[in-house]
């Protein structure tokens, strides 16, 4: 069995994880991502927010 050694682990798949990854694989660094859901389709995740003025900037 051989084990695969990343220089760089980056932990949580979320918005700032995956930025994260792909700044460092634009720059030839080719981090490990761990995330604690076992691939992209366990969980539908998303929406949207509008950001009109009478709606979306009072949640803001």
């Amino acid at each position: 069995m051989t084990t695969a050694h990343h220089a760089i682990a980056v932990i949580g798949a979320g918005l700032g994880g995956l930025a994260l990854a792909h700044v460092l694989h634009t720059r030839g660094i080719e981090p490990a991502v761990f995330d604690l859901e076992a691939d992209r389709h366990t969980r539908t995740q998303g929406g949207m927010l509008d950001i009109h003025h009478a709606s979306g900037q009072i949640a803001l």
